[in-house]
């Protein structure tokens, strides 16, 4: 008999939890919606490290690691459809020695 409500009970908190996987898959998805369709000034990317925390209070590692991989994704799509992960910050210009600096950003200021 106790075989049997413990096969019952885990059962129940396996369908629980799956119901529970909804949430960060739906944060990932709506974060990216909207990021793609705010300006690129606006960065709402990193709120997708909600998504894998919320997973760490149900799931295993596998389903927490396979959801920051979707997140990873997301961000990646983000980047695609804002032009690239350059995060449009401008090169700074090294005005001390007269001429523009590139700083490690990769490309120089228009001079």
């Amino acid at each position: 008999m106790r075989l049997r409500q413990h096969f019952a009970l885990t059962r129940q908190r396996w369908r629980s939890t799956h119901g529970l996987v909804v949430l960060p898959l739906v944060l990932i998805v709506a974060i990216t919606i909207v990021d793609v369709q705010t300006p690129e000034s606006i960065h709402l990317g990193p709120l997708l490290v909600v998504a894998p925390a919320i997973t760490v209070s149900f799931g295993s590692a596998w389903l927490t690691g396979l959801i920051g991989a979707l997140a990873v994704t997301a961000q990646a799509v983000i980047a695609a459809f804002q032009g690239g992960s350059d995060n449009a910050q401008p090169p700074v210009a090294d005005h001390r020695a007269g001429s523009p600096v590139d700083h490690g950003r990769g490309r120089l200021p228009d001079t």
